[in-house]
């Protein structure tokens, strides 16, 4: 009470007070915004990152509508129509579609400003179809046409076929083309086949990123279209990034180098990069980005769950994967295999034959790149199988590296030595590459080119080390002997990438030449420097022995002419410790390695030769040919 008087406290509708002005808000929120019962909004959790990756949780599914109000259904479609259109052909000539549905709805309501007053309508209206809108009732009649190939349904990625979504979101994080992964897919596929994927934003892609260029290099690939047109045509995008991809596709193309770093992070507009969205096996959405590095970083917090039983994956697999195969006995592998055809996008699965426990298997795997590789290993694994004899012997004729033990004193012992130019040996001959097709004809046929390649195989291999240890021997006797390596027998090495492990573990050389030395012969040589590369380390090797005696005559002019070579071995180290993903790049990197050791010959033992033409420029040129991305820088 106040001065014994009662104050009440009574809500009145605006619809009382205003009532054109309460429908319009109820329009808006209500209809346009699609908010008519909020509680069938779905949340999504970690809305607050401060950037565009998110990693989602599960949420509940909204509940169907009641009957009356299917025309928010049937609206919401249409409008979907229009934006995968307008996400399509990025055209702004509809205006704002949410002024069109409002101005849609306002002409069929009028002092309608709560959901009772709404039920009552369109029960007086005989039911909702009269708040149906047609296309042309939000379009005002443009055509919607677009090139259904230019903007699929779906993708292909890694060979599976991937679903895309596309939304008409200017400034939303949806905004664009949405690439639907699954979790091992987003595992193994790269930025730049996704930023590719989508045939009808490659002339957009390019155009941009021409337009991004420093004028200087921009001048020397005008005029811009027909660039344009033959890149979108020719371009193959398969590395770390679509920037290093153009690069090399433009140096080789144009003759026109653009060195790494030239673009800024934001050269491509974002509706121009597909976003990711990863699904789980269950469906749910996992995480969404732009960015697949930062996604991927992200996904490693995520546990998914396995596939269940009952599906359709797991009832294929039942029909084909078998265990501890032991020769080819399985007939024709198909290349692939259909699992199910649910909805507009299938699923496939890829024969694979893994190596599981030290031995073969016969396994399905998601994507063709990782059954392609874990094939490669198990095919080199049953030829081995086949030819057990044959290897066996060629280990046996290996005791003639016991010959070299006063050589090996300080290098490794001798039965690391021989198990090591065993591995050497078998990496050389065995199969390099998977079958074209998956039969017993090709793996007969592997067999016996296997075979034909083992006769005096060992006694080459023999006297190969026994030249390249006794130039090492000569060079110690010059430069003092490293210290003596701990007898321990080391893990063999399968690829150039972990040469850098394996000698940061070993004792550190006492000095400029013993650490030359020790980088070009490691202890683990024969497993890290391929059987085709042996022959060369002899110059290598006298390359070294020749600068060590240039040097003593000359210091200041051999410190001139290690300066050029340090760049490059800064960026080799640089490779090693941080090795590139894809098999490709792995290989122009064990290249770019060799390149440096020829490089070295031509600055200190010129007279010596060098197996390939080499220079500063064609160092440079295998540098963009791997890509920013992968020197990390």
């Amino acid at each position: 009470t106040l001065y014994g008087m009662e104050v009440r406290k009574v809500k009145v509708s605006h619809g009382n007070i205003n009532p054109e002005e309460a429908a319009e808000i109820f329009i808006r929120a209500a209809l346009v915004e699609d908010d008519l019962l909020p509680s069938r909004r779905k949340v999504t959790d970690d809305e607050s990152d401060d950037d565009d990756t998110r990693i989602l949780r599960s949420a509940d599914k909204p509940q169907p509508l009641p009957p009356q109000y299917s025309f928010l259904e049937h609206n919401r479609k249409i409008r979907e129509k229009i934006e995968n259109w307008q996400t399509r052909v990025r055209s702004h000539s509809l205006g704002n579609l949410d002024e069109k549905l409002f101005e849609f709805y306002a002409q069929r309501i009028q002092k309608v400003s709560s959901v009772h007053e709404l039920n009552r309508l369109i029960r007086d209206c005989g039911g909702p179809e009269f708040l149906c809108a047609t296309e042309a009732d939000l379009t005002g009649g443009t055509a919607l046409d677009f090139d259904s190939d230019a903007f699929p349904d779906a993708v292909p990625l890694g060979g599976q076929p991937v679903a895309v979504a596309y939304a008409y979101s200017p400034g939303e994080e949806n905004d664009g083309a949405t690439v639907k992964l699954g979790f091992s897919l987003a595992q193994t596929v790269s930025q730049s086949c996704v930023e590719w994927s989508v045939p009808g934003l490659r002339e957009g892609l390019v155009n941009e990123l021409l337009r991004a260029l420093p004028k200087s290099i921009r001048r020397e690939l005008m005029p811009f279209p027909p660039k344009v047109a033959e890149i979108v045509s020719e371009l193959s995008a398969t590395g770390e990034s679509l920037q290093a991809d153009l690069a090399v596709f433009i140096r080789r193309r144009y003759g026109v180098e653009i060195p790494p770093n030239t673009w800024a992070s934001d050269a491509i507009p974002a509706h121009l990069r597909p976003r990711i969205e990863v699904m789980g096996n269950d469906k749910k959405i996992i995480g969404t980005s732009r960015d697949l590095a930062a996604l991927r970083q992200k996904l490693e917090q995520v546990k998914t769950k396995p596939a269940p039983d009952d599906s359709a994956w797991a009832r294929v697999a039942a029909n084909w994967e078998r265990t501890n195969i032991t020769t080819w006995n399985f007939g024709t592998l198909p290349a692939r295999l259909t699992v199910s055809e649910n909805g507009s996008v299938p699923t496939y699965a890829w024969p694979g034959l893994p190596i599981e426990k030290d031995s073969v298997s016969l396994r399905l795997f998601r994507t063709e790149d990782l059954a392609r590789t874990a094939t490669l290993c198990g095919i080199q694994k049953l030829v081995e199988l086949a030819l057990a004899k044959d290897f066996a012997w060629l280990h046996r004729d290996l005791r003639e590296l016991n010959r070299f033990d006063a050589l090996t004193a300080n290098l490794c012992p001798l039965d690391e030595l021989q198990e090591s130019a065993f591995t050497n040996l078998k990496r050389h001959i065995l199969p390099g590459e998977v079958f074209p097709m998956l039969n017993e004809e090709n793996f007969q046929a592997a067999v016996q080119q296997t075979r034909l390649q083992i006769p005096g195989l060992t006694v080459k291999l023999v006297d190969q080390v026994g030249v390249i240890l006794r130039a090492r021997k000569e060079i110690q006797s010059r430069c003092g002997p490293s210290p003596t390596l701990p007898a321990t027998k080391s893990k063999t090495l399968s690829d150039l990438s972990q040469l850098a492990v394996a000698t940061k573990d070993a004792a550190k050389p006492t000095n400029l030449w013993a650490e030359e030395l020790e980088s070009l012969l490691p202890r683990n040589f024969l497993s890290v420097i391929p059987f085709a590369q042996l022959a060369h380390l002899p110059r290598y090797l006298k390359a070294l022995a020749t600068r060590m005696e240039r040097a003593k005559l000359n210091p200041i002019k051999d410190k001139e002419r290690a300066a050029l070579i340090a760049p490059y071995l800064a960026k080799l180290q640089l490779l090693r410790e941080h090795p590139p993903k894809f098999n490709e790049a792995r290989l122009e990197l064990e290249a770019f390695r060799w390149l440096v050791e020829e490089y070295k010959v031509s600055l200190f033992a010129q007279e010596l030769g060098t197996a390939v033409p080499v220079s500063p420029k064609r160092l440079d040129q295998l540098l963009q040919t791997l890509g920013s991305d992968a020197l990390g820088i």
